[in-house]
């Protein structure tokens, strides 16, 4: 029989599409939103720490460590905070998601809303390479790109201009 069409579910079901496209481009939106909270904390984190071991950065100064050593050691101060927290928030999230993975996370009281789309009350997230690393490595390299304005600002000091800092 000719007159049978055969459609998929976003034919079939164009709200629901649409609504998963609205979700996914708000989901983008709130990232990029998080990731600039997230980038303004940690440069404000950086120069708070840079402001309050001026003097200490005068001293070293005075004893003769170069500019260029110092901002090096600043910025692996920075990656390996950066990499101990990421590392510690991996491990965590992780340990979280195996376990929903295993046993589930259960929405029985959203059973009859989730019913209309062919959904149980039960949902099992499923980890990936690509989720367990995209959000570390924006972290990464976000922490290294906010850390990069205070390590240079170091620079510019002079050692008894900042041994003399309150």
């Amino acid at each position: 029989d000719h007159s049978l069409v055969v459609l998929d579910w976003q034919k079939l079901l164009p709200g629901l599409y649409q609504g998963i496209q609205i979700d996914l481009a708000s989901g983008v939106v709130f990232y990029l939103i998080l990731i600039v909270v997230i980038t303004f904390s940690i440069l404000n984190t950086f120069l708070m720490t840079i402001f309050e071991r001026t003097r200490e950065f005068g001293i070293l100064m005075a004893i003769g460590i170069t500019p260029n050593r110092l901002t090096k050691l600043l910025l692996l101060e920075s990656t390996v905070m950066a990499l101990l927290g990421v590392a510690s928030g991996v491990l965590a999230g992780c340990l979280i998601a195996g376990y929903f993975q295993i046993y589930g996370l259960d929405l029985s009281g959203a059973t009859e809303l989730l019913s209309q789309f062919g959904l149980t009350g039960m949902i099992y997230p499923k980890l990936s390479l690509v989720t367990i690393a995209s959000g570390p490595l924006t972290v990464l390299l976000i922490t290294f790109l906010a850390a990069l304005y205070p390590a240079f600002k170091v620079r510019r000091f002079t050692p008894v201009e900042a041994m003399v800092h309150v």
